[in-house]
């Protein structure tokens, strides 16, 4: 079968899947990445959540001249209904498009999909199979993670790699209700004291945190608080004491103290300052390469 197909990708401005804010593909012909194209799009309702941007960086401002989505479909579209589609990850990807398009009352398409972190479950044994983890399993050079032009070129990297499958699936016909949720994903334990512990090592790179203002308070049980702070300096952040609108992160001890954590929690009604525990920082220093 000749290995031709296209990689989608979808970032979204909030927790709803039907707030595509951008999109891009990556054709392929014969094994070879030929094209690729993105558009900035006007999510409906233009809210963006602060760990969204946080995520990918785009803002309500980068956005608010774009087409929104019905104008950028009749060109993707075109794309999509004459191709087997690949995506890392459909089930979020696919079910971004479902609900979008269902969102502006469009007919639904018709096409064959296939997912490369399905796919890298049954050939690999990786501890993590996001794609940065994939692409350097396959030695496949990779940057900006979270931009859809990117990751869409990614995708497609790997899929080539892997020859196309026989295990297609049928948009929509294959696709099964979910509930509409994105950000409780990103949550590994809430209501600690009110705040919530979020999972970045997923996300970050080696200068997410780089010229940054970061807090440590609390007593840590792996590390010391003298080590904690020591790696923090090691990622070229700024080691603060105290919690303002320029902190970019807090990393949450035990026992921490009470001013600071009802301090987060009053800035994080008006902003997002992720709050990270112990756990979670020691997986922030893997994924940095740090520890």
């Amino acid at each position: 079968m000749e290995n031709s197909f296209v990689a989608v990708d979808f970032e979204t401005a909030n927790e709803s899947r039907s707030s595509i804010c951008q999109a891009a593909v990556a054709i392929v012909k014969n094994g070879v990445v030929v094209d690729s194209k993105e558009w900035l799009i006007k999510p409906k309702d233009l809210l963006f959540s602060g760990f969204n941007t946080f995520i990918h960086g785009i803002t309500a401002d980068d956005v608010k001249h774009s087409p929104e989505f019905p104008e950028v479909w009749k060109e993707l579209k075109d794309i999509i209904n004459t191709n087997v589609v690949v995506a890392h990850n459909v089930s979020f990807d696919m079910y971004a498009l479902r609900d979008v398009l269902c969102l502006y009352d469009i007919e639904l398409p018709n096409f064959s999909f296939w997912c490369t972190l399905s796919e890298s479950k049954k050939r690999f044994s990786l501890d993590k199979y996001r794609l940065p983890n994939v692409c350097k399993h396959l030695q496949i050079e990779f940057s900006n993670h979270h931009h859809a032009r990117y990751d869409a070129i990614a995708c497609a990297t790997i899929a080539a790699k892997f020859g196309l499958v026989s295990n297609f699936r049928q948009f929509p016909l294959h696709l099964e209700p979910q509930k509409n949720v994105l950000l409780p994903s990103r949550i590994k334990r809430a209501n600690l004291e009110g705040i919530e512990i979020f999972d970045l090592s997923e996300v970050v790179t080696s200068s997410t945190f780089f010229g940054k203002s970061i807090v440590v308070t609390g007593v840590f049980n792996e590390i010391s608080r003298a080590q904690a702070e020591e790696y923090v300096l090691r990622m070229g952040a700024k080691l603060t004491t105290s919690i303002n609108s320029k902190t970019s992160l807090l990393v949450l001890g035990m026992n921490a103290g009470p001013s600071k954590v009802e301090k987060i929690k009053e800035l994080n009604k008006k902003t997002f300052i992720p709050v990270i525990d112990e756990k979670e920082f020691l997986e922030v220093l893997e994924a940095m390469a740090l520890r």
